[in-house]
């Protein structure tokens, strides 16, 4: 397969955007693509461990839904 360079440079150096909308379909090495995932829930300072553990699982799953990660 051949390489397809993407760069963000021009004159006005406007950067590099993949996938317009939320409703692109984006993955990386491979992965299926999918749409944007929903939002993740802040967490509060005062948040349990079960809580925190929640969110970090839930950015994992994403990481790993997009290819970023190995599953």
């Amino acid at each position: 397969m051949a390489k397809k360079i993407i760069t963000g440079g021009g004159a006005q150096n406007e950067g590099v955007l993949i996938g317009e909308a939320s409703t692109d379909l984006v993955a990386f090495h491979g992965a299926t693509p999918t749409d944007q995932p929903a939002a993740i829930a802040d967490i509060t300072p005062a948040a349990d461990g079960t809580t925190a553990g929640t969110a970090v699982n839930s950015i994992l799953a994403v990481l790993r839904e997009k290819g970023i990660i190995a599953t």
